[in-house]
């Protein structure tokens, strides 16, 4: 379990290098971000319906999910100092707004 938490980690933190370093345009960078926000949302909701049913404990995947929520709210917030745009502005604003809800349920 511990293995799988910490390759979890590992992959997290190499996909959040190539991203930061890796794709520099502003709306794709707020698109990529978009999608990360969603899909960090279904891993947590797939943990959730899948300890319900099998009664298995998959707080690890939990875990990661509300790792990703945080980490993409840092990025967020790190764009929105760098962008000029007032629409990417208010587009980065609604995502911050979101990955709180999001947060929110994960807690």
């Amino acid at each position: 379990m511990k293995k799988l938490l910490f390759l979890g980690v590992v992959a997290l933190a190499a996909y959040a290098v190539w991203a930061h370093f890796g794709n520099q345009g502003g709306d794709d960078r707020i698109s990529d971000l978009e999608r990360r926000l969603q899909r960090a949302e279904s891993t947590y909701m797939s943990a959730g319906r899948s300890s319900n049913l099998t009664g298995m404990d998959n707080s690890a995947d939990a875990e990661v999910a509300l790792n990703e929520v945080q980490q993409v709210e840092q990025d967020l917030r790190e764009l929105s100092r760098t962008t000029t745009k007032k629409e990417d502005k208010d587009r980065i604003q609604r995502l911050l707004n979101r990955a709180e809800e999001v947060r929110g349920k994960m807690r």
